[in-house]
């Protein structure tokens, strides 16, 4: 049997690779198969200059994964989603895709009273306190503590330039997805941003191989909220990308 494929974790609007850590805890998975990426002018890289695109970002994570040795499989989360699902689709290694309360491909395209809001959390402890927990059902203390602390670092100009990232997407008509291989799309019960009826509509029938999962008492980031409910979501899926590179390898 071949090694497990590893696992690229891609985290979204503000975060860092460390929000990670509870789910990489729980699921089972050898340490040295899960990758975290800091993207540049988030909360692992703050003081990064940019510019900050969607292409931008994919470039990143697609140099991550271009010096991986084997399969990988790519977790997405919100924005991060977006990222991993346009990697995806630029390399044939990816055993498959995990879209974690996924932005649309092509954008949420809300209007700019919507997210102006978000543009202006650069550098504002109330505001970045109070989007993650109005957001949330089960936020930790600790961890929002520690996320705040880093993201009253990022400039306004960096959280206006990203918004516009998830915001607009790649544009135009919704698409079917260029990557072909399975697709497991999670959304956290209580999340008001990834609704069942947008996942149904701009997420879900974009791909040929999907499944989509429900994590109880979690809003937007189930991976942090309830990472031992999600953990067995990845661990089957993992299980399956596994079984496929075992076939495939084995003729």
């Amino acid at each position: 049997m071949v090694p497990p494929p590893h696992i690229v974790f891609v985290h979204g609007f503000l975060d860092d690779g460390a929000t990670w850590t509870p789910v990489i805890d729980a699921v089972d998975l050898p340490a040295d198969r899960a990758v975290t990426v800091d993207l540049p002018g988030m909360a692992g890289a703050p003081e990064h200059p940019g510019p900050f695109t969607l292409d931008g970002y994919v470039d990143e994570v697609s140099a991550v994964v271009d010096r991986i040795e084997g399969p990988v499989v790519l977790v997405g989360q919100s924005m991060g989603a977006q990222v991993a699902e346009l990697v995806a689709a630029r390399s044939d290694r990816v055993a498959g895709l995990v879209l974690l309360t996924p932005m649309p491909l092509r954008g949420t395209q809300l209007p700019d009273e919507a997210v102006a809001p978000f543009r202006a959390l650069g550098g504002d402890l109330e505001g970045l306190t109070g989007t993650r927990r109005a957001l949330s059902a089960n936020f930790p203390d600790a961890e929002l503590a520690r996320l705040n602390e880093h993201g009253v670092r990022i400039p306004p100009s960096t959280t206006a330039a990203v918004v516009d990232i998830w915001n607009l997407g790649t544009g135009g008509e919704r698409a079917e997805s260029a990557y072909p291989g399975p697709v497991l799309v999670v959304r956290g019960a209580a999340d008001p941003l990834c609704t069942e009826d947008l996942v149904a509509a701009e997420v879900a029938p974009r791909f040929r191989d999907v499944r989509v999962a429900v994590v109880e008492g979690a809003g937007h980031w189930p991976h942090v909220e309830q990472p031992a409910a999600l953990a067995p979501l990845l661990d089957e899926f993992l299980g399956r990308a596994r079984r496929d590179v075992d076939t495939a390898v084995g003729g």
